[in-house]
């Protein structure tokens, strides 16, 4: 099994850092994505949307998509839940999850993808005035999150879980992309804080270098 990822990119930090929370170890691989890397015939074949993270399994199967990733190996490892543990819990936090990928990581990702120059042969065509919109509705969304951390130490609760990584992903992503999260949002300030501290997020998972198109295709019929 291998996980073919990178090292900034937000959707593949956010099986990174759920890997170093629950502790497994697996052979991961940087794939260079800003220089196309993403965009081979092989890799289409596995993840025909071009992006990273893979989970690339011995008999070539895949599995594709952050979430998706994390709760496979949710199910194979059940120790330390990062999906909550009880059926009310597990709601509660897939609330929160689906807030916080879609009203900030979401918005955060697209400001990126449609504004920032790196994305300018990558995201065909940039779209600067959807761009500001998001940035509108995360502007938005940002008070909601505020609210909800004035009396919790994390989005659903007093333990981290996988909305948590995702929020945490989209802080630290806003600043490559440019978006400002404002000051007078404390508590916000002080959960990223609190979650930047953790093992998991100061430290990056180690990636060998994913080498060529060679690579690709021996790993695929291995």
């Amino acid at each position: 099994m291998k996980l073919l990822g990178h090292s900034i990119a937000p959707n593949a930090r956010r099986v990174s850092i759920y890997l170093l929370e629950k502790g497994i170890a697996l052979d991961a691989y940087h794939v260079d994505i800003m220089q196309g890397a993403a965009l081979t015939k092989n890799f289409d074949n596995m993840n025909p949307f071009h992006q990273v993270p893979v989970l690339l399994f011995d008999d070539g199967s895949v599995i594709t998509e952050s979430v998706a990733i994390c709760r496979y190996f949710e199910e194979m490892h059940p120790i330390k839940p990062l999906f909550g543990q009880t059926a009310r819990e597990r709601a509660h936090v897939e609330m929160w999850q689906r807030r916080a990928e879609l009203h900030v990581f979401n918005m955060v990702a697209q400001v990126f993808r449609h504004l920032h120059p790196a994305m300018e042969q990558l995201e065909v065509p940039q779209v600067p005035h959807w761009a500001e919109a998001c940035r509108q509705k995360l502007s938005q969304a940002l008070p909601i999150f505020d609210r909800q951390l004035q009396e919790n130490t994390f989005l659903a609760g007093d333990r981290l879980t996988i909305c948590d990584i995702t929020l945490g992903c989209a802080l630290e992503f806003s600043k490559l992309a440019r978006v400002e999260i404002p000051a007078n949002y404390e508590n916000l300030h002080a959960y990223w804080q609190r979650v930047q501290q953790r093992r998991s997020f100061s430290e990056k998972l180690k990636l060998l270098q994913w080498e060529d198109e060679a690579a690709l295709q021996q790993a695929q019929t291995a």
